[in-house]
């Protein structure tokens, strides 16, 4: 009876906003993203992070290169200590074969692959959002998937990186910023920003607010005694129904598209994209090109720029970010300084992936993973910006989990394969986890942190799971 009662209190503690705000009627227009409902109180009385996003980078990194912040470690230094780093992980219970395409469907999954196209699971990001929040995230979009990439070999999968339970792709990614630009704001300019909204918003808002004195009739009857609400919750949709009264006689933005925070600031025009020698859309195979490493650091940057933006305006919570496609096939040019030496990439007519993986250059490819880490630092810095804390006085990395990863260890090895833990407030012990553990124990660890049992491989039979021990607080 105890736990009857108590399961059912939990649920009714965990009631999502979609459904508050579906019982609520046209309420709807004066609830959504506002300080009071920021992403820690999304998931009840669960204190852990409310955001899951996963960072891939391609080609593997080099045994030797994982153990300290002095090779091509070194840019993720600052982070060292909101960092969990592990460097003996094994994917061989995914079979041999081409260590690029055919291990795509594993990675952030950890069910080994039905095929080639065809995950054997959920990813990460959809196994923590449908835990955290069963009748889908109370926010804009569900889920998304950016980055660049420019050609892969016999598959498409190179650039897929969200996998629904079925084994499909979740979500096709953008890889143009301006594109991800209107995806988040839809070429509008929002409040928050210094730039003042156009006409046409303005009009919208003004619209907006006289629909907002049309419902305060709901408001009363979520408030008044006879709400479905408890009364810790009534007392919270009160305290919400004079601030958002607040908030409009200040003329804030409460359309429901942006967090009305300090945080939630973005450009006010739409980017244009860098120019490239090869078509945004011509991502298909082909002759080797060469990209200059300076556009591809641009492209990706303004991506991170977005991204951070989008999280801070709660506008999405959970998706992937990805530096290049696995496999690349790609030659890269210009200088790159790293270890004190200047490297000069001039794989014209050769690609990274031949040149210096392929063919054992382990200097060389450490001066490129140097400079893949620099960029993905680069993404990490906008989100722990501390000129934009949240509502709970932490940066949007605090309140958020990012789980870095690549494909194989050192030249195709399904050995060995570099994984890390980032933010996640403090929910882990950071440092070098030496310790042999399959792909599928780090998946586990990474939902673990969410509060959810650790069952990814359990429903497959897959043998030698264990879990990492020592990781929690």
């Amino acid at each position: 009876m105890r736990q009857s009662y108590r399961a059912n209190r939990q649920r009714r503690r965990a009631i999502s906003r979609r459904s508050l705000l579906r019982g609520a009627g046209t309420i709807a227009l004066g609830l959504p993203w506002l300080e009071e409902m920021q992403a820690n109180a999304a998931a009840g009385e669960f204190d852990g992070p409310s955001r899951l996003c996963t960072l891939f980078f391609p080609l593997g990194l080099d045994p030797s290169a994982q153990k300290d912040f002095s090779g091509p470690l070194e840019p993720y230094k600052p982070m060292a200590e909101r960092m969990a780093i592990f460097n003996n992980v094994s994917a061989q219970y995914c079979g041999g074969g081409g260590a690029h395409c055919e291990q795509k469907p594993v990675l952030f999954v950890g069910e080994n692959k039905k095929g080639k196209r065809t995950s054997g699971g959920a990813s990460i990001d959809l196994l923590v959002k449908q835990h955290l929040h069963p009748n889908g995230p109370p926010t804009p979009i569900a889920q998304l998937s950016t980055g660049v990439w420019w050609a892969h070999g016999d598959c498409n999968t190179s650039m897929f990186h969200s996998w629904n339970q079925d084994g499909t792709v979740a979500e096709t990614p953008i890889k143009r910023p301006s594109v991800l630009f209107e995806k988040l704001f839809g070429g509008k300019v929002p409040k928050g920003t210094t730039n003042a909204p156009d006409p046409e918003r303005l009009a919208y808002l003004n619209v907006q607010r006289s629909v907002l004195d049309s419902v305060i009739d709901q408001y009363d009857r979520l408030r008044g005694s006879n709400s479905y609400l408890g009364i810790a919750s009534r007392e919270k949709i009160d305290a919400h129904f004079q601030r958002l009264r607040e908030l409009e006689r200040k003329m804030v933005d409460v359309d429901g598209m942006l967090t009305a925070t300090q945080g939630c600031q973005i450009p006010g025009e739409k980017p244009v994209d860098p120019k490239t020698h090869r078509p945004y859309e011509d991502d298909y195979g082909g002759p080797v090109f060469t990209v200059k490493i300076g556009v591809h650091q641009e492209i990706f940057r303004m991506h991170s720029d977005l991204w951070a933006m989008g999280l801070r305006c709660d506008l999405f919570r959970f998706g992937s970010l990805f530096y290049d496609g696995c496999g690349d096939n790609v030659g890269w040019s210009g200088d790159y300084e790293a270890f004190g030496q200047k490297n000069v990439f001039t794989n014209i007519g050769q690609t990274v992936h031949t040149q210096n993986i392929h063919k054992g250059n382990r200097k060389m490819a450490a001066h490129f993973q140097h400079w893949v880490a620099h960029n993905l630092y680069y993404y990490l810095q906008q989100l722990d910006d501390p000129m934009f804390l949240e509502a709970n006085g932490q940066t949007v990395l605090d309140n958020m989990l990012v789980v870095i990863g690549t494909e194989y260890g050192w030249n195709h090895s399904l050995k060995d394969i570099f994984h890390a833990f980032v933010g996640a407030k403090g929910k882990f012990k950071p440092g070098f986890y030496q310790s042999p553990h399959l792909l599928v124990d780090v998946m586990n660890a990474a939902v673990g942190l969410f509060g959810m049992p650790q069952r990814i491989g359990e429903r497959t039979n897959l043998k030698g799971r264990k879990e990492i021990t020592g990781l929690l607080t």
